[in-house]
């Protein structure tokens, strides 16, 4: 029999996680379509547009929000929450190495 306290865990990790930002943000000529769009948005709408690679994102991040600290593990990590919110998400573009 299980106890309270195990039964009040199971019943939390039940529950489905709650998303508090927008998944993503349709784009137009891919850059922000709002002055109060942010950063993290940005990168989210980038990701499912499926054109760019990581590299590619971050510096369109850096071109757009200068003050920003982003690298690719942050590309990484939206491109992980956009799939817990149950997105579709695009695999990510590889880079071609140079001969």
């Amino acid at each position: 029999m299980a106890t309270k306290k195990a039964a009040k865990k199971t019943a939390k990790a039940k529950k489905a996680p709650v998303v508090k930002a927008p998944a993503y943000v349709k784009l137009t000529a891919s850059k922000p379509i709002a002055d109060d769009m942010k950063v993290g948005q940005y990168t989210r709408s980038l990701i499912i547009e499926a054109k760019y690679t990581s590299d590619e994102i971050v510096d369109l991040v850096k071109k757009y929000y200068p003050g920003s600290t982003c690298t690719r593990s942050d590309v990484s990590w939206n491109r992980g929450f956009l799939k817990k919110a149950g997105v579709t998400v695009p695999a990510p573009i590889k880079e071609e190495k140079a001969e």
